[in-house]
């Protein structure tokens, strides 16, 4: 820091009001340069880069938009290909309500076709353990603990995405196999008591490619939706909305284990949601 904003800074801790205006994240509000840390600068009120970018040089937190935010894992990789292969925890900000910045970390596949997914719900490993508020608009356990079921809440954090990649895993965060579908910008609004035909699915990872769904019995995973469920996200072959899809413990589906048919090899076993 230059001596102009370290006797900034001595001024403002003067007044009592240290860290009040003085920016600590890329995107946060400003008033003047002064406020944002090296080497962003002020420019409509946020710290952004000269390039109007919204973190500073070799920050994973880059990100394009009007305000200067990455609020998802898709984001992050157009704004740093060499994130390309690297699956983990990435930091990420979103818009809080008294005009600053909310931290969010969240996990990023970056390897799945193509990369880019945000990871938004994730079963149990053991099967066991009390039923969470679990779902497309609930919150659940914390992303970096792997012995509780995670659940992002899609409401509360309004990722933008059009895909959702869903399948069985096996330790950790990795898939056994994922199918990818696609559906509407406004998913979890307007299907909140309704199911999306998502037909065909493509496969993402493992051998399954489930049939035509014409031909009997039908695809778990040809519906999505009922995103106001609060005990699990929503899969199934036809649009009654019961509990079938992924719990906070396993798949739910019909069939067995074995079946690609039926259930895609999910049924019974670990899962995961992710979009992008």
């Amino acid at each position: 820091m230059g001596q102009s904003k370290t006797l900034w800074l001595v001024i403002l801790m003067a007044a009592g009001v240290a860290g009040t205006a003085v920016a600590c994240l890329p995107g946060a509000a400003c008033n003047t340069d002064q406020d944002c840390p090296a080497p962003l600068a002020c420019e409509t009120g946020r710290c952004r880069n000269p390039d109007g970018s919204g973190a500073s040089s070799g920050s994973s937190g880059a990100s394009s938009g009007t305000a200067g935010l990455a609020t998802h894992c898709r984001e992050l990789l157009a704004q740093n290909p060499a994130l390309a292969r690297q699956d983990g925890l990435q930091n990420v900000q979103f818009p809080a309500g008294d005009g600053g910045v909310r931290a969010l970390t969240l996990w990023c596949d970056m390897t799945t076709a193509g990369g880019g997914w945000t990871l938004v719900g994730r079963s149990l490993d053991d099967n066991s353990g009390s039923q969470p508020n679990f779902g497309w608009s609930s919150s659940a356990g914390n992303v970096t603990d792997d012995a509780r079921a995670y659940s992002l809440n899609l409401v509360r954090n309004a990722i933008p995405f059009t895909e959702i990649l869903f399948g069985s895993r096996l330790t950790g965060k990795t898939w056994a196999n994922a199918y990818r579908v696609t559906v509407p910008p406004d998913f979890v609004t307007e299907f909140q008591t309704k199911t999306l035909d998502v037909w065909p699915p493509t496969p993402a990872v493992g051998s399954c490619n489930p049939p035509d769904p014409m031909g009997a019995p039908g695809f778990m995973g040809r519906y999505v939706g009922f995103t106001n469920n609060r005990d699990g996200f929503f899969f199934r072959d036809n649009q009654t909305n019961e509990n079938f899809g992924l719990n906070h413990q396993s798949w739910n589906l019909s069939g067995d284990d074995t079946d690609c048919m039926r259930n895609g090899l999910m049924q019974g076993h670990e899962g995961m949601v992710m979009v992008r």
